[in-house]
């Protein structure tokens, strides 16, 4: 559930992102509403705006639309960045960086060799992902 005031809500992104839960708009006594979207608004220099203006037009989509595109393309790259630079420096394990990064392990996999990333798997960490298949159903 998100929950989310419809004007200045005062959350946080993480909140907004996970889902604040119903007692946290109860406590708050603001007024509140269930709302599957939220508003951004930003400002850009004029060029910017035109030159994603004219890619709009390019593609046949409406500003709204590429810009959905533009924030969506840019949150799994940053996401991917984040991962990848967490497993580098040993901070995450490989399957934790594939969850961040929106990726199957496989996929992460392709991708250390191309960042110049070694891959650090120890027998610990293949027996906590052995575990998982394990335990998943209709394997």
């Amino acid at each position: 559930m998100h929950c989310v005031r419809v004007i200045g809500s005062g959350l946080t992104a993480q909140e907004i992102d996970t889902g604040a839960p119903s007692s946290y708009c109860m406590q708050n006594k603001e007024t509140y509403t269930d709302i599957k979207t939220v508003t951004f608004s930003t400002r850009l220099e004029k060029e910017k705006a035109k030159r994603i203006d004219e890619l709009a037009a390019d593609l046949g989509l409406d500003r709204g639309a590429l810009l959905k595109q533009l924030i969506r393309k840019g949150y799994k790259d940053i996401q991917t960045e984040r991962a990848l630079e967490g497993y580098r420096r040993g901070i995450l394990s490989l399957s934790r960086a594939a969850e961040i990064a929106g990726l199957t392990l496989r996929d992460l996999l392709f991708r250390l060799p191309e960042e110049s990333i070694e891959l650090n798997y120890d027998l610990r960490e293949l027996k906590r992902n052995l575990e998982g298949v394990v335990d998943e159903p209709g394997r």
